[in-house]
Protein backbone atom coordinates (compact mmCIF):
# COMPACT_ATOMS: atom_id res chain seq x y z
CA UNK A 1 0.00 0.00 0.00
CA UNK A 2 1.10 3.45 -0.83
CA UNK A 3 -0.95 6.73 0.05
CA UNK A 4 0.11 9.80 0.94
CA UNK A 5 -1.32 13.07 1.32
CA UNK A 6 0.05 15.46 -1.82
CA UNK A 7 -2.23 18.48 -0.76
CA UNK A 8 -0.70 18.41 3.23
CA UNK A 9 1.30 21.63 4.10
CA UNK A 10 3.89 21.94 6.56
CA UNK A 11 6.56 24.46 7.85
CA UNK A 12 8.33 23.84 11.29
CA UNK A 13 7.05 25.41 14.12
CA UNK A 14 7.67 26.47 18.04
CA UNK A 15 6.22 23.12 19.77
CA UNK A 16 5.24 19.91 19.13
CA UNK A 17 1.59 20.14 19.84
CA UNK A 18 0.51 23.38 18.68
CA UNK A 19 2.28 23.02 15.62
CA UNK A 20 0.52 19.72 14.83
CA UNK A 21 -2.63 21.68 15.90
CA UNK A 22 -1.99 24.21 13.37
CA UNK A 23 -1.58 22.44 10.35
CA UNK A 24 -4.66 20.40 11.42
CA UNK A 25 -6.74 23.10 11.72
CA UNK A 26 -5.06 24.61 8.17
CA UNK A 27 -6.11 21.07 6.20
CA UNK A 28 -8.90 22.18 6.97
CA UNK A 29 -9.07 25.19 5.56
CA UNK A 30 -8.48 27.33 8.96
CA UNK A 31 -5.41 29.18 9.27
CA UNK A 32 -4.66 29.64 12.80
CA UNK A 33 -1.59 30.95 13.78
CA UNK A 34 0.93 29.11 16.00
CA UNK A 35 0.93 31.35 18.71
CA UNK A 36 -3.18 31.98 18.91
CA UNK A 37 -3.72 27.81 19.15
CA UNK A 38 -0.76 28.20 22.54
CA UNK A 39 -2.52 31.21 24.22
CA UNK A 40 -6.53 30.16 23.97
CA UNK A 41 -5.10 26.41 25.32
CA UNK A 42 -3.85 28.24 28.20
CA UNK A 43 -0.44 26.81 27.38
CA UNK A 44 1.40 29.18 29.51
CA UNK A 45 2.68 27.68 32.62
CA UNK A 46 5.90 26.73 35.38
CA UNK A 47 6.71 23.70 37.89
CA UNK A 48 8.84 22.99 40.35
CA UNK A 49 8.81 19.47 41.92
CA UNK A 50 10.46 18.39 44.98
CA UNK A 51 9.95 15.68 47.33
CA UNK A 52 11.39 12.42 49.00
CA UNK A 53 10.08 10.16 46.15
CA UNK A 54 12.34 12.35 43.79
CA UNK A 55 16.13 11.07 43.15
CA UNK A 56 16.26 15.09 42.18
CA UNK A 57 14.04 17.97 41.88
CA UNK A 58 12.65 18.67 38.39
CA UNK A 59 11.18 21.16 36.56
CA UNK A 60 8.92 22.48 33.31
CA UNK A 61 6.63 24.39 31.41
CA UNK A 62 3.66 22.09 30.74
CA UNK A 63 1.39 20.61 33.75
CA UNK A 64 -0.73 18.61 31.79
CA UNK A 65 -0.28 16.29 28.66
CA UNK A 66 -3.67 16.77 27.02
CA UNK A 67 -4.54 20.28 28.38
CA UNK A 68 -3.39 22.58 26.16
CA UNK A 69 -5.00 20.58 22.68
CA UNK A 70 -8.63 20.07 24.33
CA UNK A 71 -8.60 23.83 25.74
CA UNK A 72 -7.66 24.87 22.46
CA UNK A 73 -10.32 23.31 20.45
CA UNK A 74 -13.08 24.05 23.04
CA UNK A 75 -12.20 27.33 22.62
CA UNK A 76 -12.93 27.29 18.75
CA UNK A 77 -15.67 25.17 18.67
CA UNK A 78 -13.98 22.22 17.08
CA UNK A 79 -14.54 18.37 18.75
CA UNK A 80 -11.53 16.74 19.71
CA UNK A 81 -11.62 13.19 20.61
CA UNK A 82 -8.61 11.25 22.26
CA UNK A 83 -8.13 7.78 21.28
CA UNK A 84 -5.91 5.14 22.65
CA UNK A 85 -5.47 1.57 21.95
CA UNK A 86 -3.01 -1.39 23.51
CA UNK A 87 -2.78 -3.10 20.22
CA UNK A 88 -0.22 -1.63 18.41
CA UNK A 89 -1.88 -3.56 14.76
CA UNK A 90 -4.78 -2.08 15.64
CA UNK A 91 -3.79 1.79 16.09
CA UNK A 92 -1.52 1.19 13.12
CA UNK A 93 -4.67 -0.09 10.90
CA UNK A 94 -6.54 2.99 12.70
CA UNK A 95 -3.59 5.43 10.93
CA UNK A 96 -4.17 3.25 7.75
CA UNK A 97 -8.04 3.59 7.28
CA UNK A 98 -7.89 7.37 8.08
CA UNK A 99 -5.15 7.83 5.65
CA UNK A 100 -7.18 6.38 2.76
CA UNK A 101 -10.31 8.62 4.71
CA UNK A 102 -7.97 11.63 2.99
CA UNK A 103 -7.60 12.52 6.72
CA UNK A 104 -3.86 13.25 8.08
CA UNK A 105 -3.12 11.31 11.55
CA UNK A 106 -2.16 13.57 14.95
CA UNK A 107 -0.38 11.14 16.98
CA UNK A 108 1.50 10.76 19.89
CA UNK A 109 5.01 9.22 20.22
CA UNK A 110 8.28 8.93 22.13
CA UNK A 111 10.18 11.34 20.48
CA UNK A 112 13.00 8.61 21.83
CA UNK A 113 12.90 6.14 19.18
CA UNK A 114 12.52 8.78 16.05
CA UNK A 115 15.99 7.98 14.87
CA UNK A 116 16.24 11.17 12.86
CA UNK A 117 16.14 13.45 15.90
CA UNK A 118 19.48 12.48 17.45
CA UNK A 119 20.67 12.65 20.85
CA UNK A 120 17.09 12.49 22.80
CA UNK A 121 15.12 11.96 26.50
CA UNK A 122 11.99 10.27 26.78
CA UNK A 123 8.70 12.37 26.18
CA UNK A 124 5.65 10.43 25.09
CA UNK A 125 3.85 12.74 24.56
CA UNK A 126 5.50 14.68 21.32
CA UNK A 127 3.34 14.79 18.68
CA UNK A 128 3.82 14.63 15.05
CA UNK A 129 0.71 13.91 12.01
CA UNK A 130 1.03 10.74 9.53
CA UNK A 131 0.87 12.45 6.12
CA UNK A 132 1.36 9.18 4.19
CA UNK A 133 2.85 5.42 4.31
CA UNK A 134 4.68 3.63 1.74
CA UNK A 135 4.67 -0.22 2.99
CA UNK A 136 6.51 -1.57 0.11
CA UNK A 137 9.43 0.64 1.26
CA UNK A 138 8.63 0.49 4.46
CA UNK A 139 7.86 3.99 4.85
CA UNK A 140 5.61 6.29 7.17
CA UNK A 141 5.85 10.45 6.00
CA UNK A 142 5.36 12.57 8.90
CA UNK A 143 5.40 16.33 9.95
CA UNK A 144 7.65 16.98 13.08
CA UNK A 145 7.55 20.79 14.39
CA UNK A 146 11.36 20.43 13.92
CA UNK A 147 11.40 20.40 10.25
CA UNK A 148 10.13 22.63 7.32
CA UNK A 149 9.53 19.26 5.41
CA UNK A 150 7.71 16.24 5.71
CA UNK A 151 10.05 13.66 6.90
CA UNK A 152 10.65 9.99 6.51
CA UNK A 153 10.81 7.35 9.15
CA UNK A 154 10.74 3.35 9.53
CA UNK A 155 7.42 2.35 10.08
CA UNK A 156 8.41 -0.53 12.44
CA UNK A 157 10.28 2.60 13.97
CA UNK A 158 6.37 4.45 14.54
CA UNK A 159 5.41 1.75 15.74
CA UNK A 160 8.24 1.28 18.27
CA UNK A 161 7.86 5.07 19.12
CA UNK A 162 3.98 4.65 19.87
CA UNK A 163 4.16 1.48 21.87
CA UNK A 164 6.58 3.18 24.83
CA UNK A 165 5.90 2.34 28.33
CA UNK A 166 8.64 4.94 29.32
CA UNK A 167 7.07 7.22 32.13
CA UNK A 168 5.57 9.90 33.23
CA UNK A 169 4.00 9.77 29.67
CA UNK A 170 3.54 6.46 27.75
CA UNK A 171 2.01 7.40 24.26
CA UNK A 172 -0.09 4.52 24.56
CA UNK A 173 -0.62 4.53 20.58
CA UNK A 174 -2.73 7.76 21.04
CA UNK A 175 -3.91 9.39 17.98
CA UNK A 176 -6.70 12.74 17.94
CA UNK A 177 -9.91 12.45 15.64
CA UNK A 178 -11.27 16.04 14.77
CA UNK A 179 -14.51 17.75 13.97
CA UNK A 180 -14.80 20.84 12.11
CA UNK A 181 -17.67 23.43 12.06
CA UNK A 182 -18.03 25.38 8.66
CA UNK A 183 -15.96 28.40 10.06
CA UNK A 184 -13.80 28.45 12.70
CA UNK A 185 -14.10 31.94 14.54
CA UNK A 186 -11.61 33.76 17.01
CA UNK A 187 -14.05 36.02 18.97
CA UNK A 188 -13.27 38.56 21.64
CA UNK A 189 -14.48 36.58 24.19
CA UNK A 190 -12.70 33.39 23.64
CA UNK A 191 -9.41 35.24 23.84
CA UNK A 192 -10.56 37.14 27.05
CA UNK A 193 -11.81 34.08 27.86
CA UNK A 194 -8.80 31.72 28.24
CA UNK A 195 -5.98 34.79 28.83
CA UNK A 196 -8.10 34.94 31.84
CA UNK A 197 -8.30 31.34 32.47
CA UNK A 198 -4.54 31.04 32.04
CA UNK A 199 -3.77 34.51 34.25
CA UNK A 200 -5.46 32.92 37.07
CA UNK A 201 -3.87 29.64 36.70
CA UNK A 202 -0.64 31.15 36.61
CA UNK A 203 -1.56 33.72 39.90
CA UNK A 204 -3.66 31.55 41.77
CA UNK A 205 -2.89 27.68 41.46
CA UNK A 206 -4.17 25.04 43.48
CA UNK A 207 -0.49 24.18 44.83
CA UNK A 208 2.14 26.76 45.46
CA UNK A 209 4.77 24.93 43.00
CA UNK A 210 2.92 25.88 39.75
CA UNK A 211 2.53 28.93 37.92
CA UNK A 212 4.27 32.58 39.59
CA UNK A 213 4.75 31.17 42.70
CA UNK A 214 6.26 28.07 41.25
CA UNK A 215 8.68 30.34 40.09
CA UNK A 216 9.34 32.64 43.54
CA UNK A 217 9.79 28.68 45.21
CA UNK A 218 12.57 27.25 42.62
CA UNK A 219 14.23 30.90 43.31
CA UNK A 220 14.08 30.09 46.94
CA UNK A 221 14.99 26.60 46.64
CA UNK A 222 18.28 27.12 44.61
CA UNK A 223 19.39 29.06 47.78
CA UNK A 224 19.50 25.80 49.98
CA UNK A 225 20.79 23.50 47.35
CA UNK A 226 24.47 23.50 48.74
CA UNK A 227 22.86 22.60 51.79
CA UNK A 228 20.98 19.73 50.74
CA UNK A 229 23.20 18.26 48.57
CA UNK A 230 26.60 17.45 47.48
CA UNK A 231 28.40 18.96 45.03
CA UNK A 232 27.95 16.62 42.42
CA UNK A 233 24.34 16.33 43.15
CA UNK A 234 24.28 20.00 42.58
CA UNK A 235 26.34 19.76 39.72
CA UNK A 236 24.08 17.74 38.07
CA UNK A 237 20.96 19.40 39.05
CA UNK A 238 21.95 22.64 37.15
CA UNK A 239 23.09 20.69 34.11
CA UNK A 240 19.48 18.97 34.31
CA UNK A 241 18.25 22.65 34.82
CA UNK A 242 20.22 23.87 31.93
CA UNK A 243 19.04 21.21 29.72
CA UNK A 244 15.09 21.58 30.52
CA UNK A 245 15.31 25.55 30.87
CA UNK A 246 17.03 26.28 27.82
CA UNK A 247 16.81 25.53 24.08
CA UNK A 248 13.44 25.73 21.67
CA UNK A 249 10.42 23.89 22.32
CA UNK A 250 8.93 23.52 25.60
CA UNK A 251 11.69 25.76 27.38
CA UNK A 252 10.17 28.60 29.58
CA UNK A 253 12.38 31.57 27.34
CA UNK A 254 10.75 30.21 24.07
CA UNK A 255 7.30 29.69 25.27
CA UNK A 256 7.46 33.01 26.87
CA UNK A 257 7.83 34.26 23.39
CA UNK A 258 5.14 32.89 21.81
CA UNK A 259 2.29 34.08 24.42
CA UNK A 260 4.28 37.17 23.72
CA UNK A 261 3.17 36.71 20.11
CA UNK A 262 -0.16 35.78 21.20
CA UNK A 263 -0.98 38.90 23.21
CA UNK A 264 -0.26 40.53 20.20
CA UNK A 265 -2.52 38.44 18.65
CA UNK A 266 -5.73 38.87 20.78
CA UNK A 267 -4.99 42.88 20.57
CA UNK A 268 -5.68 42.48 16.99
CA UNK A 269 -9.20 40.60 18.02
CA UNK A 270 -9.96 42.69 21.00
CA UNK A 271 -8.34 46.00 20.73
CA UNK A 272 -7.58 46.00 24.21
CA UNK A 273 -4.82 48.60 24.24
CA UNK A 274 -2.65 46.98 27.30
CA UNK A 275 -2.39 43.74 25.74
CA UNK A 276 0.21 45.25 23.21
CA UNK A 277 2.09 46.50 26.27
CA UNK A 278 2.14 43.13 28.47
CA UNK A 279 2.98 41.56 24.90
CA UNK A 280 6.06 43.39 25.09
CA UNK A 281 6.81 42.83 28.56
CA UNK A 282 6.46 39.18 27.83
CA UNK A 283 9.15 38.86 25.55
CA UNK A 284 11.13 40.76 27.89
CA UNK A 285 10.50 37.91 30.50
CA UNK A 286 11.19 35.39 27.46
CA UNK A 287 15.27 36.66 27.04
CA UNK A 288 15.20 37.01 30.83
CA UNK A 289 14.42 33.21 30.92
CA UNK A 290 17.17 32.26 28.36
CA UNK A 291 19.54 34.56 30.41
CA UNK A 292 18.77 32.27 33.92
CA UNK A 293 18.99 29.04 32.15
CA UNK A 294 22.34 29.70 30.32
CA UNK A 295 23.45 30.48 34.12
CA UNK A 296 22.52 27.13 35.04
CA UNK A 297 24.89 25.74 32.38
CA UNK A 298 27.85 27.90 33.85
CA UNK A 299 27.77 26.69 37.70
CA UNK A 300 30.53 24.05 37.04
CA UNK A 301 33.40 25.73 36.04
CA UNK A 302 32.94 28.79 38.75
CA UNK A 303 31.52 31.59 36.76
CA UNK A 304 27.97 31.81 38.17
CA UNK A 305 27.18 31.20 42.07
CA UNK A 306 23.72 29.45 42.86
CA UNK A 307 23.09 32.95 44.38
CA UNK A 308 23.09 34.81 41.24
CA UNK A 309 20.44 32.00 39.51
CA UNK A 310 18.20 32.45 42.55
CA UNK A 311 18.53 36.69 42.07
CA UNK A 312 17.78 36.02 38.35
CA UNK A 313 14.88 33.65 39.09
CA UNK A 314 13.28 36.49 41.60
CA UNK A 315 13.64 38.51 39.27
CA UNK A 316 11.84 36.70 36.60
CA UNK A 317 8.96 35.94 39.13
CA UNK A 318 8.28 39.44 39.60
CA UNK A 319 8.16 40.34 36.45
CA UNK A 320 5.58 37.72 35.49
CA UNK A 321 3.34 38.64 38.30
CA UNK A 322 3.57 42.26 37.21
CA UNK A 323 2.90 41.04 33.74
CA UNK A 324 -0.01 38.69 34.90
CA UNK A 325 -1.47 41.07 37.27
CA UNK A 326 -1.79 43.65 33.95
CA UNK A 327 -3.40 41.12 32.24
CA UNK A 328 -6.21 40.22 34.75
CA UNK A 329 -7.20 44.25 34.66
CA UNK A 330 -7.08 44.00 31.50
CA UNK A 331 -9.64 41.17 30.87
CA UNK A 332 -11.50 42.66 33.53
CA UNK A 333 -11.83 45.71 31.42
CA UNK A 334 -12.51 44.12 28.57
CA UNK A 335 -15.40 42.05 30.25
CA UNK A 336 -16.58 45.22 31.94
CA UNK A 337 -17.01 46.11 28.05
CA UNK A 338 -19.61 43.36 27.43
CA UNK A 339 -16.57 42.19 25.01
CA UNK A 340 -16.16 45.48 23.86
CA UNK A 341 -13.48 46.34 21.19
CA UNK A 342 -13.64 43.95 18.01
CA UNK A 343 -16.43 41.49 17.92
Amino acid sequence: MRYILIDFEHEKGVQSDTTCLRDMFAFEGSDIPEAALFGLGEGLSFFYWESKNLRRPTMGCRTGVLDLDKKACQSLGVEIRVRTSRSPKRAYGQMKKMLMDKMPVMMHVDSYYLNYAGKEQHNGAYSVISTGVDEDSDIVFLADHRFDDIIELPISRLIEARASLHKPFPPQHRWFEFSFPEEVNISTKCVIDSISANTIAMLNPQVRNVGVGGIYYLANSIRLWRDLYSQKEVEDMCDEAYMTLYGDGLYPGCLRHLYADFLSFAYEVTDIGSLKDVSEGYGEAGNMWTRAAKMFGEVKCGCVSLSEIADAMTSIAEKEHQLQTELLCAVNLGCKRNGGGKK
